[in-house]
């Protein structure tokens, strides 16, 4: 059983002094949330398990999952304020006010159940069954049903393998097969719901003492009463080893993954919805690959041992249908700049979220061409003279661009180590992406520069540094010059200590020093190549952080 409480607390001020280029008259502003959240959780399951005679074994577990989620955020707002003397203390001075509470709850409860069955340690088998409900979905969608099997054959325990012996300790063959859900949705997106005006969407409704009156509208939002749990069939098959008595162990494992039902959101065409976008049920996704992991004591005596792991993925992923959306595929990956700029697509045979731009044209010196110059020289001045024609029909248009690499790296690895050494020791920990691309809309919404006064002389703008490459003059948000090679090589940890064994009348003692993102190796112009679906907009830069401990056991 377990309960979380979580109680917060937002204040903002913002002076009248403060410049607003948006917003006119804007006149400083208050802001007071108060946000809470809770969760309660309780699971419990029966195990039964029995030896019957020599050579057969069986392990049930039947149980009970039920989670609960809470969330409110009441705020208040007042702004046009005549006085910044009282600051967020007081919102007397201020001539609006807007008061509202957002509120989320969720609820997801599972009944489970496994089966195991062992025949002489040498067959293995394992059957489960999981029925989940949640309230993203409505009741006719609520329950989910989600069955797995895997069969296991310990190759080592037959008689024909007494030759194998002597180089595997540890040789086992297994396949599996089952069905997951995905339930990781916003809430509400099946029921209709309603959103309040803010101060930029309200309408004037009359007069009062020679003023105009403002009135708060309420607006609904789209929704999909149909949606559905998001289910993965999933089939793999796997060789377990191990070689010289256990001193090296590893796994090689190849899968295949078929999600129908995808959950995404999607354009939807005006008048079908009260949304332009909506998330919905789409179509189908399939996933592929081949993994790799080893474990080896390189040196194991008394005063020094020396562990290695390693780790290697591939994956490949491709769309195989979109259900209900045009053959032109599904745009995705919104970006800053511009409005309702989409840079990435849902294309059937490519890969998901490939981004999806414009082909750009580079000069002699490999510098992108500059946009504003009639470089095909044919008498205008359009996107033809910076992007190539892809489809040849003699113009550049939205039919050009097409989609050109993806986010997801193709290969994945990862390497740690840890020595020790009498009383000392050392562990690392390693990883690398390959093959991943990034999407830099940090300098595609400011490499160009028109930026610098874009909205007249009284407000001036950061330029990005790209444009002192590209000397764009006007944003050019789908060329493909901003998809860079996001592949990485990153130092995640580094810990040593020194331990002093505790004694009769002596303390354990241990002095340690951790360094966490220590360094990332990578040819990103960016911050960092490692973003969230490979769209780099003003990333939170990850702290580099030093940590210096002691542990004292009496």
């Amino acid at each position: 059983m377990g309960y979380d409480l979580l109680n917060g607390k937002k204040r903002r001020f913002v002076p009248t002094t403060y410049s607003n280029s948006l917003v006119t008259n804007f006149n400083g502003e208050i802001y007071l949330e108060n946000p809470s959240r809770n969760s309660q959780l309780l699971e419990t399951y029966l195990n039964y398990k029995k030896n019957l005679g020599d050579s057969h074994r069986i392990d049930l577990t039947a149980g009970y999952s039920y989670q609960d989620f809470d969330e409110e955020y009441p705020s208040y707002r007042a702004y046009n304020l005549s006085t910044d003397i009282f600051g967020v203390n007081s919102t007397s001075p201020a001539a609006n006010f807007e008061a509202r509470n957002f509120v989320i709850e969720n609820r997801l409860i599972s009944f489970f159940g496994r089966a195991n069955y062992a025949f002489r340690d040498k067959y293995l088998f394992t059957v489960t069954l999981r029925r989940d409900g949640s309230s993203r979905f409505s009741e006719n969608n609520r329950w989910g049903l989600f069955p797995s099997a895997a069969v296991a054959w310990r190759i080592t325990e037959e008689p024909f393998a007494d030759g194998l012996k002597s180089v595997f300790s540890d040789l086992k063959l297994r396949l599996g097969y089952g069905i997951t859900g995905n339930e990781s949705i916003p809430d509400y997106g099946y029921i209709p719901s309603y959103t309040y005006s803010d101060v930029r969407a309200r309408y004037q409704f009359g007069y009062e003492n020679g003023l105009p009156v403002y009135v708060t509208t309420v607006r609904p939002n789209g929704y999909d009463a149909n949606l559905k749990w998001e289910e993965t069939a999933s089939y793999n098959i796997g060789l377990d080893f191990g070689l010289m008595n256990g001193r090296i162990s590893g796994t090689l494992e190849y899968y295949y993954k078929k999600t129908d039902d995808l959950l995404f959101t999607v354009n939807i065409p005006a008048g079908t919805n009260l949304t332009d976008r909506i998330l919905t049920n789409i179509g189908e996704l399939e996933n592929s690959g081949i993994e790799l992991s080893l474990n080896a004591f390189v040196v194991d005596t008394k005063d020094f041992s020396w562990n290695i792991g390693f780790n290697a993925a591939r994956n490949k992923n491709k769309v195989l249908a979109i259900d209900q959306i045009s053959n032109q595929g599904v745009l995705t990956g919104r970006i800053s700049g511009g409005v309702g700029n989409f840079v990435q697509i849902l294309q059937v045979g490519q890969p998901v979220n490939s981004f999806y731009v414009f082909q750009q044209l580079y000069g002699a010196d490999g510098s992108p061409l500059q946009d504003g110059i009639d470089h095909n020289d044919d008498g205008a001045v359009n996107l033809a003279d910076i992007y190539a024609d892809v489809n040849g029909d003699g113009a550049v248009n939205d039919l050009d661009k097409r989609p050109f690499e993806k986010p997801a790296p193709d290969y994945l690895i990862g390497i740690s180590s840890s020595l020790n050494y009498k009383a000392f020791d050392l562990s690392f920990t390693i990883r690398a992406n390959a093959g991943n691309y990034v999407y830099n809309n940090n300098a595609s919404n400011g490499g160009y520069f028109n930026i610098v006064n874009e909205r007249g002389d009284i407000f001036l703008n950061n330029m990005h540094t790209s444009a002192l490459v590209t000397n764009f003059q006007t944003p050019q948000y789908f060329s493909d010059y901003y998809v860079e090679d996001g592949s990485f090589l990153r130092l995640d940890n580094v810990t040593l200590g020194f331990n002093i064994p505790s004694k009769p009348g002596r303390p354990s003692l241990r002095l340690y020093a951790t360094g966490q993102n220590l360094f990332v190796s990578t040819n990103y112009s960016g911050l960092d190549p490692e973003v969230n679906n490979g769209l780099d907009n003003n990333l939170y830069p990850r702290s580099r952080a030093f940590i210096f401990g002691l542990n004292l056991g009496l």
